[in-house]
């Protein structure tokens, strides 16, 4: 089953009974009911579930060709307190990253996973 960019902001009701394989989404969308989801790839952030699925996520290999990487290391750390709002931001990831239009990256191209 394939959910595409187009279908964003969608609920989609799987009935009792209903066994979906191998799934994957390109667009934030909720999953409700009581049917069985074995695998799902998310291609996109924002998809809930009533029921989750067995396994989710992505390959290492899918995952760096499209190059999403964890950041190996922040500073200030996540969860610190008393971090003054002028305080630069220093993260570390495991490879170079560039922002999609080749550019400076912002903040912008940045999510918190």
């Amino acid at each position: 089953m394939s959910v595409g960019s187009n279908a964003k902001n969608s609920i989609i009701t799987l009935g009792d009974g209903v066994d979906v394989k191998n799934l994957t989404v390109y667009a934030a969308c909720a999953f409700r009911g009581n049917g069985k989801i074995e695998k799902a790839t998310e291609k996109a952030s924002g998809v809930t579930y009533t029921k989750r699925p067995e396994t989710v996520g992505e390959s290492e290999t899918e995952t760096e060709e499209k190059g999403v990487f964890a950041a190996t290391s922040t500073s200030p750390a996540k969860n610190a307190s008393n971090v003054s709002v002028s305080a630069d931001i220093m993260i570390t990831f495991p490879k170079a990253i560039y922002a999609k239009n080749g550019g400076d990256l912002t903040s912008r191209e940045l999510s918190d996973c």
